[in-house]
């Protein structure tokens, strides 16, 4: 049974859309955002007065607000069009299509997110949970997790201090056209692991005087990244290991004890957080900073909601890109085609040419939603290395239209709902699930499989296969030892 909770949110949810109709065309674009924005604030104040349930469905609620609704948010509110904000160019009836995407997509996930509360799934999954064991690592897996953290650690911490001071010399572009490093190739291959390893070290659940260091040491990290100008990375980075001890907290009351002055200081420390943000993007890009504090703010959200301005350019150009790609190309299955033809496997199996950066073949491939839009939008910039980044909304509206965006949406709502169990007994199957809320949060700038290829990479893989083996190979010892 849906709880009245629900039941009423979804309810309002209708009437927002029903609403739509009423309004007249040249205010229904302003009017998608406005509503999305306000579907938006009413899911969060649920999640608050639920004390924080559900967890990964809260943190991707402002992320797509960030990322899609702020920069349309905040031109209304200065009394702007939204057409400035994206572009004069484009159509009225362009504009509002992308607006009612950005709409129906957050209004689907969440709709979609509380309707899944049937009493039959949640009496199985709950009979199901009882019956499982907890599966803990082996004394020897956690030694070797240990160690595999500390090495990976300071393998991205040299890469991440590169690429800062790489960026800071040359430019915030540059490192998209970057053709090599400094720091020898097992470096980077080791550092690439880093992500897994930092999942597996928390799911471990050592003592709070050993975790503790290590987040210490993640933080620092993503802020090295933060510095270098790839915000999306370290935020959820760090997004992650708030949720990692606020879940750790529900389970051992002690492991964190200062929560309502956390929280104080976290809301306190928002705003001269944005204004160091922007004082890096205006680094970044080599200009001087002398903006005001609100003008800092108003900035920030401004400049996250690019998203927008994807999907609405995505609409305009939706035949120009079928026409361009190989017929029959799915953007949204590309994530996953071009991961199984680069993997250095692959490469090596089949010879598949190596495609990669801000080229001409990664643009006609079709593997490559952003590429292919910054190709058609921007070309001599495109191919200098800039680009616009994608969005799993426009994919979706690009292979299969409205459809797509109803049956993605859904989906996302579902994974989103799985993540929120992480508290799972198996302790791997934690760090994926840890691992893959990392890369889910950032969907509404990311590409819709981005979070599949991402957590079952080669290195990834090849990093469970011997943590997999040391368990069972322990296993056996002990059961000779003991027979």
């Amino acid at each position: 049974m849906i709880s009245k909770s629900n039941f009423r949110f979804i309810v309002f949810e209708i009437i927002c859309a029903l609403s739509l109709l009423y309004f007249p065309p040249y205010l229904r674009a302003n009017a998608c955002i406005i509503l999305a924005d306000i579907i938006v604030i009413v899911a969060l104040i649920k999640v608050i007065k639920e004390r924080f349930v559900d967890l990964p469905f809260f943190f991707f609620n402002i992320t797509y607000f960030l990322f899609i609704l702020s920069g349309g948010t905040v031109t209304l509110l200065s009394g702007l069009s939204l057409k400035e904000y994206v572009s004069s160019s484009l159509s009225d009836s362009d504009l509002e299509i992308g607006c009612l995407i950005a709409f129906l997509g957050i209004a689907i996930i969440d709709a979609v997110y509380f309707l899944w509360n049937s009493q039959i799934l949640f009496s199985f999954g709950k009979r199901i949970q009882k019956e499982k064991i907890e599966i803990r690592p082996t004394r020897i897996q956690e030694q070797f997790v240990i160690i595999a953290f500390a090495v990976t650690s300071v393998c991205k911490f040299m890469m991440a201090f590169e690429t800062m001071i790489y960026s800071q010399t040359f430019g915030y572009i540059s490192l998209y056209t970057r053709e090599t490093s400094n720091l020898p190739s097992i470096i980077r291959y080791i550092g690439a692991l880093f992500y897994f390893t930092t999942m597996l070290f928390l799911s471990c659940k050592f003592s709070k005087t050993i975790t503790y260091p290590a987040m210490a040491v993640v933080l620092v990290i993503e802020l090295l990244i933060l510095n270098s100008g790839d915000r999306g990375e370290a935020a959820c980075g760090i997004i992650i290991l708030i949720i990692y001890i606020i879940q750790r907290t529900k389970q051992e009351n002690d492991f964190f004890k200062h929560k309502k002055v956390a929280l104080l200081l976290l809301l306190l420390l928002l705003p001269i957080c944005i204004n160091v943000l922007q004082m890096l993007r205006y680094t970044r890009i080599g200009e001087a900073y002398n903006n005001s504090f609100g003008q800092s703010i108003y900035e920030f959200f401004e400049s996250q909601g690019v998203s927008l301005d994807i999907i609405t350019y995505g609409v305009a150009l939706k035949d120009r890109m079928s026409a361009i790609v190989p017929e029959g190309t799915s953007f949204i299955w590309g994530q996953i085609t071009g991961y199984l033809q680069q993997n250095v496997f692959m490469r090596t199996l089949f010879g598949f040419s190596y495609i990669r950066g801000n080229t001409v073949e990664m643009a006609l491939s079709g593997n490559s939603y952003g590429s292919t839009m910054a190709y058609l939008r921007f070309k001599n910039s495109y191919l200098n290395g800039i680009g616009c980044g994608t969005c799993f909304l426009a994919e979706l509206y690009q292979d299969a239209s409205w459809i797509g965006i109803i049956i993605g949406s859904v989906f996302v709502a579902f994974l989103l709902k799985k993540l929120k169990n992480i508290s799972y007994n198996n302790w791997i199957v934690n760090a994926f699930y840890l691992n893959c809320m990392r890369i889910v949060l950032v969907l509404p700038r990311g590409a819709f499989f981005k979070w599949l290829t991402e957590i079952f990479s080669i290195p990834n893989l090849m990093l469970l296969i011997v943590v997999l083996i040391l368990g069972r190979r322990n296993n056996q010892y002990m059961m000779r030892k003991m027979g």
